[in-house]
């Protein structure tokens, strides 16, 4: 008797027709055999079932493997052995925050704070500047896909000698859960292609690949000239990176190891990563993503048969593609317009702009470090009479 059937594609039993089948040949050897489980034979026959059936489902995962990864820890072997890649861990988060008090004040690395029941700690040193302020990165103690609110960052969990207060101007970047089965299938077929860029895509590409890291830009100058691009100056032979999210240890790596020879690398965080063969530190940079938040007005034409939480709907459709653009994308409010969708709604007018502007027509530029963001309480939905 087989359970694995292949005359139109694989195709294994369900458990009861198995035990249906192995009490059947229990019943021709022993034709009054009591075959209830709770009996020492209906024990065997549930054994050799059990038995059985995670046979099956062991050739079907092999099968699986072949054909397009598997799943779990066969998939990661898969990966690992023809993409040479390695499924991505779940990621601390971090938040950008405004620490006050004394000036000359020195921030250790390891002061804590908190927001609602998330702890941020630093890695590296800080010291209060000549205003009395200074921004530092703050890094979440847990792994996770979660982030804290503007402004809500407040409470100190280390007391520092010349500590005022603590907030932190912009939500704060979201770590990660670990990679899902159909993300590191994804990312695996896309990995056949970064190698075949350029040395600078290349990079950017290998960037993308941490654990952690959501978004990457960047800009390369390989002229003997400086060259101002978005809101930057880019010193001759120079690149700028800016990454969210991911280990700067890790990023730091990856640039030193994959950057042309020679180029300066810009930025306002320093990464001093210790190489190896020359037993040497160099000093890489980056900058990490300033978030400009959006505001965005629409007039739509609804009927009778609109639900009554369309406005709900599409707010959230707008959050969702403003999250899909890049670091430093140009919006354009025609484009935004275009992608939205929802049954019996119509339409009329459309408008963007930043949260400190009006909302028009036009395209919104961005600078290179600038990340656009749109919350659901600066999205106006109104209905078109």
């Amino acid at each position: 008797m087989s359970w694995i059937k292949s005359d139109n594609g694989l195709k294994i039993s369900d458990t009861s027709s198995i035990l249906e089948q192995v009490q059947n040949v229990f019943l021709q050897a022993f034709p009054n055999l009591n075959i209830e489980p709770s009996t020492p034979q209906g024990q065997i026959i549930t054994f050799i079932t059990e038995l059985f059936t995670k046979a099956q489902t062991d050739v079907l995962e092999f099968a699986n493997v072949i054909l397009n990864g598997g799943t779990g820890i066969w998939l990661d072997a898969y990966c690992k052995t023809y993409y040479g890649i390695i499924r991505k861990t779940a990621s601390k988060g971090s938040v950008t925050a405004l620490i006050s008090g004394t000036i000359g004040t020195i921030i250790p690395a390891g002061f804590t704070a908190k927001s609602g029941d998330y702890e941020f700690e630093t890695i590296s040193e800080y010291i209060i500047a000549s205003g009395g302020n200074v921004y530092a990165e703050l890094f979440a103690k847990d792994d996770g896909d979660f982030s804290v609110n503007i402004d809500t960052l407040t409470t100190i969990i280390t007391p520092v000698t010349g500590v005022e207060r603590i907030t932190n101007p912009y939500e704060s970047v979201a770590g990660s859960d670990i990679e899902t089965d159909n993300e590191l299938r994804l990312r695996a077929a896309n990995s056949l292609t970064y190698r075949a860029t350029s040395i600078f895509d290349g990079m950017l590409a290998q960037i993308l690949q941490l654990t952690g890291v959501s978004k990457i830009a960047g800009k390369e100058n390989n002229t003997k000239n400086s060259v101002s691009y978005k809101g930057i100056m880019l010193e001759p032979n120079s690149i700028a990176v800016v990454v969210k999210g991911g280990d700067l240890n890790a990023i730091g790596k990856v640039i030193l190891e994959n950057k042309t020879v020679g180029a300066d690398v810009m930025g306002d965080i320093d990464i001093n990563v210790y190489e190896e063969i020359s037993k040497q530190t160099s000093t890489m940079r980056i900058y990490r993503p300033n978030q400009v938040a959006l505001k965005a007005e629409l007039q739509v034409a609804i009927n009778n048969l609109t639900t009554q939480d369309y406005a709900e709907q599409l707010k959230k459709q707008i959050i969702n593609i403003i999250d899909s653009y890049n670091i430093n994308d140009e919006i354009i409010p025609f484009q935004v317009a275009s992608s939205l969708s929802l049954m019996n709604v119509k339409l009329v007018d459309f408008k963007m702009g930043l949260v400190s502007a009006s909302a028009t027509y036009n395209p919104i530029q961005l600078n290179f470090t600038d990340e656009a963001t749109i919350s659901s309480a600066n999205i106006v939905v109104s209905t078109y009479e």
